[in-house]
C-alpha cells in the first residue's frame, strides 16, 4: 500500500490499516494487526509505502539466466 502525500508541507498522514499484519517498507517495523488508523512519518526523502504481511515483492536485477543473477 503507498500512501502519498497530497498537500504542500505535510510531514506526517493518519493511514487506514486493513485488518492484516502491515509492515514498514524501509524499516521491516510491524504496523498493526488489527483495522486501524495509524499515523506515519512522511520525510520529504521517501515515499510510505506499507507491505501486507506474507507478500512476495520481487526486488532483483533481470538476468539473462540464473548464472548472471547471482
Amino acid at each position: 500500500m503507498i500512501a502519498p502525500v497530497t498537500d504542500d508541507g505535510v510531514r506526517q498522514l493518519n493511514v487506514y490499516i486493513p485488518s492484516s499484519d502491515w509492515y514498514d517498507y524501509y524499516t521491516g517495523v510491524s504496523m498493526s494487526d488489527q483495522p486501524q488508523y495509524v499515523t506515519i512519518q512522511t520525510p520529504l526523502t521517501t515515499i510510505p509505502i506499507l507491505l501486507r504481511g506474507a507478500a512476495i515483492i520481487p526486488t532483483q536485477i533481470y538476468a539473462n539466466n540464473t548464472k548472471y543473477s547471482r
